[in-house]
């Protein structure tokens, strides 16, 4: 029988011990299943490090798209496949894959599914390196994140609403007058920006069932979006234009690169980098190509 870890983070607003129980019957009928509780972010990665070493055919990430972050770069270049059960605020990733959010659903769409290779962004700034499964940002992004983190109680309270709040906040107290400290250097053009975001998929978005997507065409790999200026009717603007699904590149002062090959982001002064909803630090330097069949995924059928 093929073997299956479970990473579980209790923390995440959405997990319970039924929850784990409930799971744990259903994988059982497909899956010789076992759970580990790490303590830290670290430490989830080492053990799906530690299992991918040891042979699993899948680890399964219970928590939000922090866990699943943390497991899938544990995971990179392996044979042992990530897996979905959501149990997270908004569970980005199980969304834009089709993934159920009830927990015996997610389980059994496990059981029924199909482990696909998946393309991934890289990320590194000299010294640390990092892999995204669906989205990463400098600037305006990470900042949203690290005001999200400053209440994370509201989390699991107003949910979706909490990210919605925290993007308003920024907007109007850091980026009403923000002079662009980013130079953007893609593919050799370079463009002067306060804020970049790279999507991995066509569609992704924190905030709740509205989709965003930064072009109406699927590219060939991640793409790039760099904004020169982002005062609060622009970021509205912006928001709706991506919502709607719509080129935004109509929109002044917003760069598109679909399909890049090399991103080089300087920042002066440094600046934040956010990778799946998670912090990665500070820095003046990041460069971020794309990771083709970089980890193996379950998805549903």
């Amino acid at each position: 029988m093929p073997r299956l870890l479970i990473i579980a983070n209790p923390a995440a607003s959405g997990f319970t011990g039924a929850a784990l129980r409930s799971v744990t019957r259903v994988l059982s009928r497909n899956y010789d299943v076992d759970t580990d509780w790490p303590t830290s972010a670290e430490g989830s990665r080492q053990a799906a490090a530690a299992a991918a070493e040891a042979g699993y055919d899948v680890v399964a990430a219970m928590g939000g798209d922090g866990v699943a972050h943390q497991v899938a770069n544990g995971l990179v270049h392996s044979e042992t496949a990530l897996a979905l059960l959501p149990a997270g605020t908004t569970n980005v990733l199980a969304r834009i894959i089709g993934q159920p959010t009830k927990p015996a659903k997610a389980a059994a769409a496990i059981n029924a599914g199909t482990a696909r290779s998946m393309t991934l962004a890289h990320v590194t700034d000299g010294d640390r390196s990092d892999h995204a499964l669906f989205a990463l940002g400098v600037g305006f992004d990470a900042d949203m994140v690290r005001e999200s983190e400053k209440r994370p109680l509201s989390k699991g309270k107003i949910g979706s609403l909490h990210y919605v709040r925290s993007a308003i906040s920024v907007a109007i107290r850091d980026y009403r007058a923000k002079p662009a400290n980013l130079i953007a250097t893609c593919d050799g053009e370079s463009f002067h920006a306060v804020t970049v975001l790279v999507q991995i998929h066509n569609i992704y978005t924190y905030f709740g069932p509205v989709a965003f997507t930064l072009s109406p065409d699927v590219s060939e790999g991640p793409i790039a979006m760099a904004t020169r200026e982002l005062p609060v009717h622009k970021a509205i603007a912006i928001a709706g234009t991506a919502a709607l699904q719509r080129n935004l590149e109509m929109r002044d002062g917003v760069r598109l690169w679909p399909g890049f090959q090399k991103l080089i982001i300087e920042a002066d002064p440094s600046a934040r980098m956010q990778a799946d909803g998670d912090l990665l630090g500070v820095g003046e330097y990041f460069e971020i190509t794309p990771a083709p069949d970089a980890l193996r995924m379950v998805l549903p059928s």
